[in-house]
């Protein structure tokens, strides 16, 4: 098993990837689950991960919500951090203000709604 470093949170980090790894993913879902948690730690100056707070995950998530990355990559960053911080302090309350809601599929698409194409044409 390759060793995951993170400065100051490698031992927890490859506790982690051993406790996901036991979950049978593959090995692609393992890595991008930890590779994840990269810019999270990157933005707090990979501040040790057991004195991450409240906080500094709400002030991560509206950085994250104020950057150009899509709703559907917001999405699954959130459901991988929310998961990391949920093995490391189970029962904790870190995410309770955080929302995230998915993309509209018809919006980046160019599509229109279902509704929308009947609506146009009355049926003869």
């Amino acid at each position: 098993m390759k060793k995951v470093s993170m400065f100051n949170n490698t031992d927890t980090m490859n506790k982690y990837k051993i406790f996901i790894e036991l979950k049978d993913m593959k090995p692609c879902t393992i890595e991008g689950k930890i590779y994840t948690l990269v810019p999270l730690f990157k933005f707090l100056s990979f501040k040790k991960a057991e004195e991450i707070t409240k906080q500094d995950i709400e002030n991560y998530f509206i950085h994250m919500k104020r950057s150009n990355k899509r709703k559907s990559t917001q999405l699954k960053d959130f459901m991988s951090i929310r998961a990391f911080f949920n093995w490391l302090i189970p029962n904790n309350n870190c995410f309770e203000n955080i929302k995230m809601k998915q993309e509209k599929l018809f919006g980046n698409a160019g599509l229109k709604p279902f509704s929308s194409i009947f609506s146009s044409r009355p049926f003869s």
